[in-house]
C-alpha cells in the first residue's frame, strides 16, 4: 500500500513509476527495502519531473510494517502499527490511537474525518480505496527492544 498526502502531485508522481518496485533481496531488512526499492524510485521521479519534494508525504505499508516518508524521503517505521502524514496528522494520529478496537476501514474513515474537522488545511475530496483481500491484514505493532 502506498498513500500520499498534501498536494495531489506526489501521488501522481508515484503512479508514474511504470515498473513495479523491485523484489526484496534475501535477508534485506524491511526498512532498507522500503528505503531503497520504494522511496528511492519515488525520489527520482520527483527529481525527473522537477517536483517540489517538500510537498511530498507518503505512507507505505509493507509486510506488516507501517512506514512514513516526508519530503526528504527518509523512511521511518511506526512502532504503533499505524501512522498518518500531512497537515492533519496530529488529529488523525489521535483518532487512530483511540480506535484500535474498530475495524481498519472505520479507523481510517474516522481519522480522516478528525483531521478534516480540526485542521483547516485538510479538506476533501479524499480518495480511499479499500482492497477487500488486504483489509483483514492489520499491520503488526513493533515493540522496541
Amino acid at each position: 500500500l502506498l498513500a500520499s498526502a498534501g498536494s495531489v502531485r506526489p501521488g501522481q508522481l508515484a503512479e508514474l513509476i511504470a515498473k513495479p518496485f523491485r523484489a526484496r533481496k534475501p535477508g534485506e531488512p524491511d526498512v532498507d527495502y522500503v528505503a531503497r526499492a520504494i522511496a528511492e524510485p519515488i525520489r527520482r521521479s520527483h527529481k525527473t519531473h522537477d517536483a517540489a519534494s517538500a510537498e511530498a508525504a507518503y505512507i507505505v505499508v509493507y509486510d506488516g510494517g507501517v512506514y512514513s516518508m516526508d519530503g526528504t524521503f527518509g523512511v521511518y517505521r511506526s512502532s504503533h502499527g499505524y501512522n498518518a502524514v500531512g497537515f492533519g496528522d496530529p488529529y488523525a494520529l489521535g483518532s487512530l490511537a483511540t480506535s484500535e478496537a474498530l475495524p481498519p476501514r472505520e479507523r481510517i474513515e474516522a481519522a480522516l474525518a478528525a483531521a478534516a474537522k480540526h485542521c483547516t488545511s485538510v479538506c476533501g475530496p479524499m480518495h480511499v480505496t479499500f482492497v477487500p483481500a488486504l483489509e483483514k491484514r492489520v499491520p503488526k505493532k513493533v515493540h522496541p527492544q
